[in-house]
């Protein structure tokens, strides 16, 4: 999730609150195909686009956490 969206403004400054709480990851055995998964479902429970769906899973695997996977 971008962080300005993030309601909770998570202290770490580089992951939302849903996904660290400013000291470790909130889902720390979480692989990359099950964190897609979790984003999928919920996108998809909020109607999101399919094109901006796509786009939002595919970009997970950019993301710091995930690069050395």
């Amino acid at each position: 999730m971008p962080l300005r969206f993030d309601k909770n403004n998570s202290p770490s400054g580089i992951y939302c609150s849903f996904c660290h709480d400013g000291t470790s990851f909130i889902d720390k055995n979480l692989t990359l195909q099950e964190m897609k998964c979790k984003v999928r479902k919920l996108l998809s429970e909020r109607k999101v686009n399919r094109f901006i769906k796509l786009y939002l899973i595919m970009r997970l695997s950019t993301l710091k956490r995930w690069k050395s996977v």
